[in-house]
C-alpha cells in the first residue's frame, strides 16, 4: 500500500511539473508575441512621425531654398535638443511647418543629419533585422538606424 501511494504521489508530482512547464512555455510564447507586436507598433508610429517630419523639411526647403540649419556644428543633431541656445529643427515650429517637434515614444532619440547630397531624419528601430540602404543612416560613431532621406 505504501509503495502504491508513493507511485501515485510521484505520478501526480510529475503531472504537476509537466503542467507547470507547459504553462511556463506557453506564457513565454505569448509574451514574445505581445512584445513583438508592441515593438512593431512603436516602430510604425516612429516611422510615421519621421516621414511627416521629412515632409515638413521638404516644404521648408521649398519655401526658403535651404534646409534647416543644424545647430550642433557636427553635421547632425538630436531633434528637440538645445545646442548653445538653439533647438535642433526649431525653425519648423517657429515658421509653422509643424506644431511641435516629435519626441520618440521609447528611448531611441530622433536625429537630424546633413550629408553632402541629402538631409535625413531618423531613429533606432526595434524590429527590423536589416535596414535597406534607402533607409539606412549612420552617425559618426557608427550607430546605424532607420531614416528618411531627402535629396538636396
Amino acid at each position: 500500500m505504501k509503495n502504491s501511494t508513493l507511485k501515485s504521489n510521484t505520478k501526480r508530482l510529475g503531472e504537476t511539473v509537466l503542467i507547470a512547464l507547459v504553462a511556463l512555455v506557453g506564457t513565454g510564447w505569448i509574451a514574445t508575441q505581445v512584445l513583438g507586436t508592441t515593438h512593431k507598433g512603436v516602430d510604425a508610429q516612429k516611422k510615421i512621425e519621421l516621414t511627416q517630419l521629412a515632409s515638413a523639411i521638404k516644404y521648408y526647403n521649398f519655401d526658403n531654398n535651404t534646409f534647416p540649419k543644424e545647430p550642433s556644428g557636427n553635421g547632425f543633431c538630436k531633434i528637440d535638443t538645445r545646442y548653445e541656445g538653439k533647438k535642433c529643427l526649431v525653425e519648423l515650429v517657429v515658421d509653422g511647418y509643424v506644431e511641435t517637434l516629435p519626441v520618440s515614444i521609447n528611448n531611441e532619440a530622433y536625429w537630424y543629419l546633413i550629408y553632402s547630397d541629402y538631409v535625413a531624419v531618423g531613429s533606432g528601430i526595434e524590429t527590423e533585422e536589416e535596414i535597406s540602404e534607402a533607409n539606412r543612416c549612420v552617425l559618426p560613431n557608427g550607430f546605424e538606424f532607420w531614416c528618411v532621406k531627402i535629396k538636396k
